[in-house]
């Protein structure tokens, strides 16, 4: 989550001001070093998010852990490392279909081009933000990206 959106989202929960202060006495880090991340409009680790949400004593994301058929069946499916390796050949798909660049494609995932090209070679395993850009700017679905359903 960005700080912009972390900051927004808990004064709207907690209704009252939030400071750079606070936040960094409660996940532990300088004020400077926020406020560097919130120049740059960093994205907050999860342990921090978890912090503040135990701080708060709120929850920000949904961590139902009900069980999903389909989530148990691609558990045990051996199938599915061959499917999850072809996510860099949707990717590619994506940015042909769209007529973009490497360098395009990596400002849209917000990721520098090496970073970009090792996603579509397979060399580095693409994170949340990455996955959660393509779906958004490309209307697919997650399950699409990663196993080609």
């Amino acid at each position: 989550m960005k700080y912009s959106q972390l900051i927004d989202t808990l004064q709207n929960v907690t209704k009252s001001k939030v400071n750079l202060k606070e936040i960094a006495d409660i996940i532990g880090i300088p004020v400077r070093t926020l406020y560097t991340r919130s120049q740059r409009n960093s994205n907050f680790t999860i342990g921090e998010i978890k912090k503040i949400e135990t701080f708060y004593d709120i929850q920000l994301f949904n961590t139902d852990k009900t069980e999903n058929k389909n989530t148990l069946e691609r558990c045990y499916n051996p199938d599915i490392i061959n499917k999850i390796k072809d996510f860099g050949k949707r990717i590619f798909d994506i940015q042909t279909q769209n007529n973009l660049s490497n360098y395009q494609m990596a400002g849209i995932l917000d990721v520098s081009t090496e970073e970009f090209n090792n996603i579509i070679n397979c060399y580095t395993v693409p994170n949340f933000n990455i996955i959660n850009n393509l779906k958004q700017n490309f209307r697919v679905s997650v399950d699409w990206l990663l196993y080609g359903e």
